[in-house]
């Protein structure tokens, strides 16, 4: 995992693929971020999760394409778009998720989304 300092990084990063539609991140920041010789399937799987806890709809599959660059990768909204996987690859893909899985942390980004709206209301309001 990522140090606090890191972590807000690459939360901004994804952030900007939501605001923006695309972003970048070099390899050598993913390495340095998560303290690994290479990008692997635990920084993949990573990268997913925390981007399915900030994805406005969590009932929405939540796309996001990367593709490697030679130094890094780019971060791109996927939404309605279609990868032949030879340059743009899901990164649900890249983090190697099972069906069950991507059910699974879309059930808790939910939960925490709802539960959201529900602590803003008012006692005894209904969601």
């Amino acid at each position: 995992m990522p140090s606090t300092r890191h972590t807000y990084e690459l939360l901004n990063r994804l952030e900007r693929v939501l605001d923006r539609g695309c972003a970048e991140i070099t390899d050598r920041e993913l390495r340095r971020w998560y303290g690994q010789e290479r990008v692997g399937v635990t920084v993949w799987r990573d990268i997913y999760e925390r981007w399915m806890e900030l994805h406005p709809d969590p009932e929405a599959e939540a796309s996001i394409l990367t593709a490697g660059t030679g130094y890094g990768y780019i971060f791109m909204r996927g939404d309605g778009l279609i990868t032949n996987k030879t340059h743009w690859v899901e990164l649900r893909d890249r983090a190697r998720l099972s069906a069950s899985d991507r059910i699974r942390l879309a059930e808790e980004a939910n939960a925490e989304f709802v539960g959201g709206i529900g602590s803003a209301l008012e006692p005894g309001a209904e969601v």
